[in-house]
């Protein structure tokens, strides 16, 4: 049995605006520490997977991110979507790419952004992970303890324990729960028996593939026809073809359907990092609430954010409370704390004003 892992490296991040730009998203960002969230992502999988095992998916827009962020990868293991369709076609295509040059593999299935702490726990629950998959022929999914109530992900119900050794527990998934609303999250957040759904995905490339077969058949069979083409190097009828399948993520499309899945628990601290807010939990806070990052002086200021990555510039800020200010590359963001949100619409009301540059 081999392993192989899928690193899911499509996602735009449109709300780490303006750090994150249409030619540099989230995963080539350094959130913390040294290396760029994807750097990250590969030297885990390391861990647990030989380097010439790994392959990432993309989106054909960001070669050229690529070839600049990231130029010492492989270049015959990065699979490029010829358009983006969400997570069921990239999953699809991506496994289905690995199943051609190394066939029977356990692939392990991770999104390129989040914030992960305990790498050795990391590496132990997908470890387990991969031996339940291999021995159960099962998709398993690996579910982090809620820590607050949260709206932005998904959670995953558990069934009944089948193993606990080594403190690593695994479950039988009973279902999978869409974002839920405030009062619904303020409940299972404090409910055991659920877990958020981490995205990641572990299953022998047989196994998917035959799910996406039977529950999924025209998004499959339009992937093959997409991946066939891609190697008879017809990339005009490959996006075509690409382009015509219906965008589903993969938690929808196959997850929630299957009756029988399992999920480790993951006892390690993970955090998706989808916005400005999130740094206040990377990043330790001040006595009066404050994460200060880069060259900045607070004042008379509470519950406050500022990140300025600008080395020949300074960002003072005074008599605010509970703002986030942003200042990267010439552009500067200025808004309340918690309404990420609001930063998409923004954005397409830049791009609708003609600042494009800025983008």
């Amino acid at each position: 049995m081999q392993v192989t892992t899928l690193i899911m490296a499509g996602g735009k991040g449109e709300r780490v605006w303006p750090i994150g730009r249409q030619s540099k998203p989230k995963q080539f960002l350094k959130i913390k520490g040294k290396h760029t969230l994807i750097e990250d992502a590969i030297i885990r999988a390391k861990t647990f997977c030989d380097e010439k095992n790994i392959f990432i998916i993309t989106g054909e827009k960001y070669r050229d991110s690529f070839d600049k962020f990231l130029p010492n990868f492989p270049k015959e293991n990065i699979i490029f979507e010829p358009t983006g369709r969400d997570t069921a076609a990239a999953v699809t295509l991506g496994v289905y790419t690995i199943e051609q040059k190394i066939p029977n593999s356990i692939v392990v299935t991770l999104p390129a952004d989040p914030v992960i702490e305990g790498e050795a726990m990391f590496t132990t629950v997908i470890q387990k992970a991969i031996e339940h998959a291999n021995r159960d022929n099962l998709p398993v999914t690996i579910g982090i303890k809620p820590s607050r109530a949260e709206i932005g992900y998904g959670y995953i119900h558990l069934a009944d324990c089948i193993s606990g050794k080594e403190n690593i527990k695994v479950f039988r998934v009973d279902s999978f729960l869409e974002k839920p609303d405030q009062d619904k999250s303020n409940i299972i957040s404090e409910d055991a028996s659920y877990l958020w759904n981490s995205g990641m995905f572990i299953w022998k490339s047989t196994v998917i593939l035959s799910h996406m077969e039977k529950l999924q058949n025209d998004t499959y069979n339009k992937v093959v026809a997409t991946y066939n083409y891609i190697k008879s190097d017809q990339l005009d009828n490959a996006k075509k073809e690409f382009s015509s399948i219906e965008k589903k993520s993969i938690d929808f499309a196959i997850m929630e359907k299957l009756t029988n899945s399992l999920c480790v628990r993951g006892d390690f601290k993970w955090d998706d990092v989808g916005s400005f807010s999130a740094l206040s939990r990377v990043y330790t806070p001040d006595n009066q609430g404050n994460v200060k990052i880069g060259d900045n002086f607070l004042l008379d200021t509470e519950n406050t954010i500022v990140m300025n990555n600008d080395s020949d510039s300074f960002v003072a800020v005074c008599g605010m409370k509970d703002i986030i200010v942003v200042n990267h590359k010439g552009a500067t963001l200025i808004y309340p704390r918690g309404k990420d949100h609001i930063i998409k619409d923004l954005l397409a009301e830049l791009e609708a004003r003609g600042k494009t540059k800025y983008l």
